[in-house]
């Protein structure tokens, strides 16, 4: 009899290890080109379209593919798949024109954190840092978290094992050869999980063989799943008189996927340092479209593919209330049969395991560089000593610290009469879904106010405090409509899909329901982005007002910025190519200094155009007797 626990061991860790030799490999070969805190973060201009195409989809394509897109289409049926595996793709092409724009404008532009200091100023630029750490440890919790509960609950193992070794390789590799290596290595990560996809939809269009799989396809309140994704209820508030104590409203999910797969996944790249930073490596305009275009086509096939099992296994009648939302994608392993157990039982889910893992350290790592990124170009101007090694420090430190909330989230460190909660959810109860819901919302409720910035015409009526009402009041507005819509809903005590107890009138679930167990219900996203937009238009229309008035703008250092403030900073500031520490005294300007090269102040970067001084274009910038906010 095969261990098939020790062939999922025995498969993963070398592959998993093989990688990171080669990773350590590439990083002695170009440790040349990684010289400076620049070219570890930005790579700048040094890969063509085939590695950009191979690292945007390896940076995108981890462990949550296997658990996220079967789940969600498990209930929001073949149209909410479908809007799914587009939404994970197509936002690569926005992330290749917007970020060919912004290396246009700040040719030494370190990262989007570092684009919003010089639009906006270094309040909103401490803002969206924190987002896109918030955004990114989301991420990166949601990759820990899933490779330990297959692990855990397909594998039959305890969770930790692989989330450190994971976590320690991409660590060190990533540490030691930054963006560049994690580049190369996403080659060898994304032909690995092509192939291994590839295995298996040969394996289960041969095999899978369900007893039945009804005809039309069920979605109505009555159903467990919805299968099409457009429900059959003459309306949309009609709930399930079948059991009225649970209410199941009609499932729309797949009518709210038209609108929400798209805010959601849009928004929330755009929040991903990860995703940004193949736009400053990439050679070229062409390179990094063709790299952006391939690599999202890449992306939508596989994620379609991997929903489409869970889709499956639910029409089949494979899942049941008590099956890991995580792992429905494993219930069609067993040639369309009912697992007793949901234990790694066959070769091929053995390939499925080894598939999941070389995944998930390629999503770590470009996780780990892109949260690197956005706190280096932050805190770099604020303190002039910080080097290249501070850097590497930093990308092991934050990894630690999310590898401990991730174990501790399988429950690792909590025990129930004394017996180990491993692989239990310890913190939450919440699944890897759920944990994208909250920083999907969030970015819905800010994302419209970066992408503003890309814009010229608004240099002058949108500025760094537009931006702070139009990125804060949406967080306020949807809250107070989650709870109002929780209240009028659910008017009596219920237990929804995933086993969690809502309490009718309590504020705390209504909360809870708002920003992580909505189940991505398109309402919740209309508000934020709508109210977001109103916020944006009321504040360029008031701004443009006084321009035409002649009226004195309030003043509120940190809210001020180069691009929205050009008088107050020399032709070079404003077009990104020279530091403000730079300027000449009669400018009126204190800034801290920054030294681009680790120190080596006045040095230029390998990468960078001929001529042009390494620059963070988006510090702190306080103007001593000129101020202004728009």
């Amino acid at each position: 009899m095969v261990d098939y626990l020790a062939l999922s061991y025995g498969l993963s860790v070398p592959m998993v290890v093989g990688v990171f030799i080669f990773a350590m490999a590439c990083g002695y070969y170009k440790r040349k080109q990684i010289t400076d805190t620049e070219s570890f973060i930005t790579a700048r201009k040094s890969v063509g379209y085939l590695y950009i195409a191979w690292s945007f989809y390896a940076g995108a394509v981890g462990a949550w593919v296997i658990a996220s897109p079967a789940s969600y289409a498990a209930y929001a049926g073949m149209l909410g798949l479908v809007f799914y595996s587009l939404s994970s793709g197509l936002p690569f092409i926005m992330i290749a024109f917007a970020g060919e724009k912004i290396r246009t404008k700040v040719p030494h532009v370190l990262s989007l954190t570092d684009y919003m200091g010089w639009r906006f100023g270094f309040v909103a630029k401490t803002l969206v840092v924190l987002i896109i750490l918030f955004n990114m440890s989301i991420a990166l919790l949601a990759e820990y978290s899933t490779i330990g509960s297959i692990f855990k609950s397909f594998v039959g193992s305890v969770p930790y094992p692989m989330i450190i070794l994971i976590g320690i390789l991409t660590s060190v590799y990533t540490a030691y050869g930054g963006l560049l290596v994690s580049i190369y290595t996403d080659q060898v990560q994304g032909v690995s999980s092509l192939l291994f996809f590839g295995i298996l939809a040969i394996y289960m269009a041969a095999t899978f063989r369900p007893d039945s799989l009804p005809t039309p396809m069920p979605c109505s309140p009555e159903d467990a799943y919805c299968i099409s994704g457009t429900p059959q209820c003459s309306q949309f508030d009609e709930f399930n008189a079948a059991n009225p104590e649970t209410p199941i409203p009609c499932p729309i999910y797949g009518y709210s996927s038209i609108f929400v797969m798209p805010a959601s996944l849009f928004s929330a790249t755009v929040f991903s340092e990860a995703m940004w930073q193949r736009a400053w490596a990439s050679k070229d305009k062409h390179a990094l479209h063709k790299g952006a275009i391939l690599g999202a086509i890449a992306v939508i096939l596989v994620v379609f593919f991997a929903g489409l099992c869970g889709l499956l296994a639910a029409w089949a009648g494979l899942l049941t209330f008590d099956t890991d939302p995580n792992l429905y994608l494993f219930q069609v392993l067993g040639r369309g049969q009912v697992p007793s157990i949901p234990t790694v039982a066959n070769w091929i889910g053995a390939i499925c395991v080894v598939c999941a893992a070389v995944m998930n350290e390629g999503a770590v790592d470009s996780i780990q560089n892109g949260m690197a990124a956005a706190l280096t170009s932050y805190i770099t101007p604020l303190y002039k000593k910080w080097n290249l090694n501070m850097t590497r420090l930093l990308v092991l430190l934050l990894n630690i610290v999310l590898m401990i909330v991730a174990i501790a989230l399988n429950g690792c460190f909590s025990t129930i009469d004394g017996v180990s909660q491993c692989g239990v959810p310890g913190f939450l109860k919440v699944s890897v879904l759920q944990l994208f819901l909250i920083a999907n919302m969030l970015a819905c409720c800010v994302v419209l106010a970066v992408l503003a910035g890309l814009f010229d015409s608004l240099h002058s009526t949108f500025g760094g405090g537009s931006f702070l009402f139009s990125a804060l009041f949406p967080i306020l507005c949807v809250s107070i409509y989650g709870v109002n819509y929780y209240n009028k809903t659910f008017p009596s005590d219920f237990v929804d899909f995933t086993g969690k107890e809502y309490r009718a009138g309590n504020f705390d679930d209504a909360m809870f329901y708002t920003w992580i167990g909505n189940g991505y219900a398109w309402q919740f996203f209309l508000v934020p982005l709508g109210v977001s937009l109103g916020s944006i238009l009321l504040c360029i229309g008031l701004n443009f007002g006084l321009k035409k008035m002649n009226k004195k703008q309030l003043s509120v250092p940190g809210l001020v910025a180069p691009a929205t403030h050009p008088d107050l900073y020399s032709a070079d500031v404003v077009a990104g190519l020279t530091h403000p520490s730079e300027t000449a005294a009669g400018d009126g300007l204190k800034m801290p200094s920054f030294n681009g090269n680790d120190g080596k102040k006045g040095d230029y970067n390998s990468g960078s155009e001929e001529g042009s001084p390494v620059v963070d274009a988006a510090a702190l910038v306080e103007p001593q007797g000129k101020t202004a906010m728009t």
